[in-house]
C-alpha cells in the first residue's frame, strides 16, 4: 500500500504517559468497533468520537498525511488521538495513516481502493472549512474556479457536493451577506438540481434556460443562469 506520502514527523505527544485507565478506555472503545460497523470509537483524550467510515485511497492521500508501518490499530487509534491536526485515521494490514482530510461518514467517493478509516466527523456535520448558513445549508467556497465536472469533483472529494439549497430565500440571503461572487457553479443539470427536482421557473435569468449545450446551472447574481459545463467559474461545495 504506497497511497500516502510521509510528509513530516508530527508529534503525538508522550504515548508512554498514558496511562492504564486510559488504554483501557481505548481497548474498549476498539471492541466496540469490532464489533459494531459504522460504531464509534474514543480515542485520544478520551474527549472525541470517532465514527467509522471507508475512504478511497486518493482521498486519503491528499494534503498532509503521516503513515506508520506495522502498528496495531489500538495505537493507531492514539495517535490520531494525540494528533492535532488528523481529522482521519485509517488502518489497513499494519499501515496506520493519518491525514488532515476532513470527510464524512459513509464518504466512498473518490478513486482507487476503499480504506477502513475513522472519521471525526458524524453525517450531516457542518465543520471547517464549511460554514453554517442556518436555513440556507453547510456551505463552502473554494478560492479556484473550476469546470462544473471539476468543481463537484472536488467538492466530492471533502464528502460534499455541488449546493443544492433546499431554501432559495435563505441561500440569496446567505449569498448576499456572504458576499460571493456574482457567478457561482451549483448542484444544476440539465435544468434539474443534483436531487432530482427541477429548477423553478421563478429562478431563472430573463432568457435563461437555453438548453443544450448549456447544460449545467451556476448563480447568476440573485438568480440562476445556465452555462457550458466547460466554462469556469467559482463553486459552492455543501454538506447536507
Amino acid at each position: 500500500m504506497t497511497c500516502c506520502g510521509l510528509h513530516s514527523a508530527i508529534p503525538f505527544g508522550d504515548q508512554s504517559a498514558m496511562g492504564p485507565q486510559r488504554a483501557l478506555f481505548l481497548l474498549l472503545g476498539l471492541l466496540l468497533l469490532g464489533l459494531l460497523r459504522p460504531a464509534r470509537l474514543v480515542a485520544g483524550d478520551g474527549e472525541g468520537w470517532w465514527y467509522a467510515t471507508s475512504v478511497a485511497e486518493d482521498i486519503v492521500a491528499a494534503g498532509q498525511t503521516v503513515e506508520f508501518s506495522q502498528v496495531p490499530l489500538v495505537t493507531c487509534a492514539a495517535y490520531a488521538g494525540h494528533s492535532s491536526w488528523a481529522q482521519l485515521f485509517c488502518h489497513r494490514d499494519g499501515l496506520c495513516v493519518l491525514s488532515e482530510q476532513a470527510v464524512v461518514r459513509d464518504n466512498s467517493t473518490g478513486s482507487g481502493d476503499l480504506m477502513p478509516c475513522w472519521t471525526k466527523h458524524p453525517p450531516s456535520s457542518c465543520f471547517p472549512p464549511f460554514e453554517d448558513a442556518g436555513e440556507a445549508g453547510c456551505f463552502y467556497l473554494p478560492e479556484s474556479k473550476m469546470t462544473w465536472f471539476a468543481g463537484r469533483d472536488h467538492c466530492k472529494s471533502l464528502g460534499a457536493d455541488l449546493a443544492v439549497p433546499t431554501d432559495f430565500g435563505a441561500f440569496r440571503t446567505y449569498a448576499t451577506n456572504a458576499n460571493l461572487p456574482q457567478d457561482v457553479w451549483l448542484g444544476i443539470y440539465d435544468q434539474e438540481w443534483l436531487n432530482g427536482s427541477r429548477v423553478a421557473r421563478a429562478l431563472w435569468a430573463r432568457g435563461d434556460p437555453d438548453g443544450p449545450p448549456q447544460d449545467c446551472g451556476r448563480k447568476y447574481n440573485s438568480v440562476i443562469a445556465d452555462a457550458r459545463c466547460s466554462e469556469t467559474w467559482y463553486f459552492l461545495c455543501e454538506i447536507k
